[in-house]
């Protein structure tokens, strides 16, 4: 099974982009280990290290050909998950879990949005360290 993994780039002005600085996403890559030790394949689209628009993000999950979809998402660029997500549902209905800041503090508004399979609160390492929840995932991916 193959899992793409998302860290977008918020909407800003290049001059906030870079006082943001580029930190890499420790959080989706300790994900991708995870899963890369449960025996998925994964990948990372990192939006904003490559300044994607939402098009180019798209275009390289697509790429990729994922079975699943993981997004990580900060308040700051949660419009623009939801760009993305709806971008993704245009052209294929696959499985997409949500974590980060917002989907753990904003859970009401994330979940009411309709947009995602999966809401991750906390640490997304631990929900994916979890076999049931790996099951969960792989029945879901099946029923497509």
């Amino acid at each position: 099974m193959r899992v793409s993994l998302i860290r977008p780039c918020p909407r800003l002005p290049e001059k906030y982009l870079k006082m943001m600085g580029n930190i890499t996403p420790l959080a989706l890559l300790s994900v991708g280990g995870v899963l890369q030790k449960s025996g998925y394949r994964c990948n990372l689209v990192d939006a904003f290290a490559n300044r994607f628009s939402i098009k180019e993000t798209v275009d390289k999950i697509f790429e990729f050909k994922p079975d699943i979809l993981g997004i990580s998402s900060l308040t700051p660029d949660y419009n623009v998950v939801i760009d993305i997500v709806n971008e993704i549902r245009k052209r294929a209905k696959i499985p997409i879990v949500i974590g980060g800041q917002h989907a753990t503090n904003m859970v009401n508004q994330v979940l009411n949005s309709g947009l995602f399979d999966y809401i991750i609160k906390g640490e997304g390492e631990f929900t994916f360290k979890s076999p049931d929840f790996l099951k969960v995932m792989d029945a879901f991916n099946k029923m497509k």
